[in-house]
């Protein structure tokens, strides 16, 4: 008998969403900003609520902003939630106009 079952007399299971919303505004935080040459700027942070999918749309200093891959932990990914560490490649701005500590609200 574990420590949970312990505490609440009986046995729990806790299980993990299988599958999240498609559409919504997802809040993503600005830890480091890059440039690869011929990809354009790469944004890293991390996810502070909703869920982010591959193609959301944001406006950074007037200029319409799209997602064009996602990746996490060296993989590609289509839909990233609250919590993930991610890096997001960028269409549509320059390195200079994102910098660390934004919060980008992306839909």
């Amino acid at each position: 008998m574990g420590f949970w079952d312990k505490l609440v007399g009986k046995s729990e299971t806790i299980e993990k969403p299988t599958s999240v919303e498609s559409k919504g505004e997802g809040v993503f935080k600005v830890h480091d900003v890059f440039n690869i040459t011929g990809r354009g700027p790469i944004i890293t942070g991390e996810v502070l609520s909703g869920s982010i999918n591959l193609n959301s749309r944001t406006n950074i200093s007037g200029k319409n902003v799209r997602i064009i891959k996602i990746e996490v932990n060296h993989k590609n990914a289509e839909v990233i939630n609250k919590r993930d560490k991610a890096a997001l490649v960028l269409e549509g701005i320059k390195k200079s106009d994102v910098k660390n500590g934004d919060e980008l609200v992306l839909f």
